[in-house]
């Protein structure tokens, strides 16, 4: 017996193998701008609608241009920015303290020097 293979389950693969390609991009694209504070990043691939989607339900701003990408988290970033509760709790994991300059404890090590994996 011959089979032939349905367009659906084909186009359905396409689709898997698609995002299995394209978010791996994106995420360590959004990982390195996340690293340098920025609150967008740009590929220099245009990305499938599923991909886009896909990002757009994760809170993502997304614009395709043809050959290029840009994704934007910075609306929630402002939004949780803005949420004085959110800044507290993470103030807190972050363990910062609001210390008075005059009490010494904002001294500057002379002899300090970056490390050379800082950039």
């Amino acid at each position: 017996m011959i089979e032939i293979m349905t367009a659906e389950s084909v186009a359905r693969e396409t689709i898997k193998n698609v995002l299995e390609t394209e978010i791996p991009k994106v995420n360590d694209a959004i990982l390195s701008a996340r690293k340098k504070g920025m609150k967008f990043c740009f590929l220099k691939i245009g990305i499938s609608e599923g991909t886009a989607k896909l990002l757009e339900k994760a809170g993502y701003y997304v614009q395709i241009d043809g050959d290029s990408t840009e994704i934007s988290w910075e609306g929630v970033f402002n939004r949780l920015m803005a949420d004085d509760d959110f800044v507290k709790n993470i103030s807190k994991e972050l363990d910062v303290r609001i210390i008075d300059a005059s009490n010494g404890g904002n001294t500057i090590d002379p002899n300090w020097r970056p490390s050379d994996e800082e950039d």
